[in-house]
């Protein structure tokens, strides 16, 4: 299927923290509607801001 590896595409294009995560999540349950809705939200979530100390 052709939208099946689009989590880990947008995790490592955007350079995300967590992009190894979306990877292990999209290959394991990337199959089904849900893991691949659990990839694509990290996926998608913005930087996070530094912490000012």
């Amino acid at each position: 299927m052709a939208v099946h590896p689009v989590p880990s595409l947008i995790a490592f294009n955007r350079g995300a923290d967590n992009r190894w995560l979306v990877l292990v999540v999209d290959v394991v349950l990337g199959a089904t509607f849900l893991g691949w809705v659990v990839a694509l939200v990290p996926a998608l979530r913005g930087p996070r801001a530094p912490s000012v100390v």
